[in-house]
């Protein structure tokens, strides 16, 4: 048979493997004889029939004849590694056939998809970004401190003690030489410079809550004498009934 690769031939090598798929049901050792004949022939068996067929026999292994399974091969201490080689142990695929015991181990690939994938590296921040976040921080911080510097100086008046500035973070508008001084909230100056006359004219509103609880006390007693006569009411048309 010529080993030029013309449509004859093609159409002649698949028709001769298909023939051990057609007759596996029918006559198994028929089977293996046309794949042991077509291996001899070198008609691509090696790609088409064997994941399936032993290699020594010809006989099918996938209705419980023959096992696969993966190993992993430890590397030796001694054996050297080449570049570009990884460290992890090798990976393969052994076929066992139980017929005539043949074994027979297909290499994987070390990039497979049981490989864990890669992480990607996280993309660099330009400096200018770098920049704009500063600049956010600063202005964070600075507004920060106001408020604190509001909270406490609240605190201060109310429990009548002195106030004091708050800090000023340094700015790039303002020239070093001149210095802006930062007046307190109007809020805080009425309360810093209010009279004492004000705490006392406060003690004096707040009898009014008592007028009031008496006011309250006055009518529930009015209520309670007219609850009275009504009951007196009823229970004299009683007696005269």
């Amino acid at each position: 048979m010529s080993s030029a690769s013309t449509p004859d031939t093609l159409v002649t090598s698949r028709f001769q493997l298909d023939v051990a798929r057609v007759l596996q049901p029918v006559a198994p050792a028929l089977a293996a004889l046309h794949v042991r004949r077509s291996r001899s022939l070198r008609l691509g068996t090696r790609d088409n029939l064997a994941s399936s067929h032993c290699a020594s026999c010809g006989v099918f292994l996938l209705d419980g004849t023959g096992s696969k399974r993966i190993i992993r091969h430890a590397r030796t201490k001694r054996r050297p590694k080449a570049e570009g080689e990884c460290s992890r142990p090798v990976r393969a695929v052994q076929i066992s056939c139980s017929m005539c015991g043949h074994e027979e181990e297909t290499p994987v690939a070390p990039k497979d998809a049981l490989s864990p994938p890669e992480k990607a590296a996280p993309p660099k921040r330009p400096a200018e970004t770098a920049q704009n976040w500063r600049t956010v921080n600063q202005k964070v911080s600075t507004s920060e401190e106001v408020q604190s510097w509001r909270t406490g100086n609240q605190k201060n008046v109310s429990t009548g003690s002195p106030t004091t500035a708050p800090p000023l973070a340094p700015s790039k508008e303002v020239p070093p030489t001149k210095t802006s001084a930062v007046s307190a909230p109007p809020s805080t100056q009425k309360l810093g410079g209010m009279p004492q006359g004000n705490a006392a004219a406060r003690q004096k509103n707040r009898p009014k809550k008592s007028s009031g609880l008496q006011d309250m006390l006055a009518r529930n007693r009015q209520r309670e004498e007219q609850e009275k006569k009504q009951a007196g009411g009823l229970s004299a048309l009683l007696e005269k009934l």
